[in-house]
């Protein structure tokens, strides 16, 4: 009984840090949308913005961070799909990559007859160690649903094998400003 309620206490701290039980990493995107000479940033649950699947304002930019929480070793290659399914992913090669430094990306074109191809990071002279984190993986793409792009499916590579996972958007940060309880109230009449 003792270490069932163990096992159980152990779950719920894992849920409740946000750390996957099964693996060491997590890839954070934000996901942007080039409106005039801006890239705007777009949360789940966003409104769709008018014109931002057709041609000449379809451009959208993945930024991605990669976290090794407690992987078996340093990340060495980090893969991200884009599956040309038909409604989640863009369907064509990206327009615009880069990385982090001593990282080289590289696209990864479908097999013939699909769709789906997926970018390539890799970092062997700069991997990422256990407990430490990059961002500045960027992925431009055009992109036709009228609905916006969602999370994405992962493979980060460690020297000792892989693990999969999917992307979780980069929750926005929010400014904290300390108010009286009238001013608060004055909010509400």
């Amino acid at each position: 009984m003792k270490h069932r309620v163990l096992w159980i206490t152990l779950g719920l701290l894992v849920l409740a840090t946000g750390v996957a039980a099964a693996g060491g990493t997590r890839v954070f995107y934000r996901l942007y949308h080039r409106e005039g000479a801006s890239w705007i940033q777009y949360f789940p649950g966003d409104a769709f913005p008018v014109g931002g699947n057709l041609p000449g304002t379809n451009r959208w930019r993945y930024t991605y961070e990669l976290m090794n929480d407690t992987g078996p070793g340093s990340v060495n290659t980090l893969y991200v799909f884009f599956n040309g399914d038909g409604g989640q992913h863009s369907d064509f090669p990206p327009v615009g990559v880069s990385a982090p430094g001593g990282w080289t990306p590289t696209y990864i074109a479908p097999p013939s007859g699909q769709e789906a191809w997926r970018e390539r990071f890799r970092g062997l002279a700069a991997p990422v160690a256990v407990g430490a984190s990059l961002e500045g993986y960027l992925v431009e793409f055009t992109w036709e649903d009228p609905v916006l792009p969602g999370p994405q499916s992962y493979d980060a590579v460690f020297t000792t094998g892989s693990e999969t996972g999917t992307t979780t958007p980069r929750k926005p940060e929010v400014a904290v400003t300390r108010t009286s309880w009238g001013k608060l109230r004055n909010l509400y009449r």
